[in-house]
């Protein structure tokens, strides 16, 4: 499963992909990202539909660093896209084309 995982104080969020993706398709994908957000002060992820897991289960095995799940609060959603500067990487491509607002 493809996710992004971000801090902002006591709150963490998972920007998850909409569909599971092959593993080499995920490798691939990351080195993209990586090199997109080299060197970037800041990072933009925008996602769609929160949802807050008040019940912070916790799945045997799971890959998610304990950074993001001994936060107070934790939110999910669906991946939109990924911006750093001018560039930008989405699920769906015209969702770059949208305002950067």
């Amino acid at each position: 499963m493809m996710s992004f995982y971000a801090l902002d104080g006591k709150t963490a969020y998972s920007f998850n992909h909409l569909r599971f993706i092959p593993l080499q398709e995920c490798k691939e994908i990351e080195r993209e990202y990586r090199e997109m957000v080299k060197g970037a002060k800041t990072v933009r992820l925008v996602g769609h539909h929160p949802i807050q897991d008040k019940e912070r289960k916790q799945y045997k095995g799971s890959p998610t660093p304990s950074r993001f799940t001994s936060t107070p609060v934790y939110f999910f959603m669906t991946f939109s896209r990924i911006q750093v500067g001018d560039r930008c990487k989405a699920y769906f491509p015209q969702d770059c084309d949208l305002p950067k607002n």
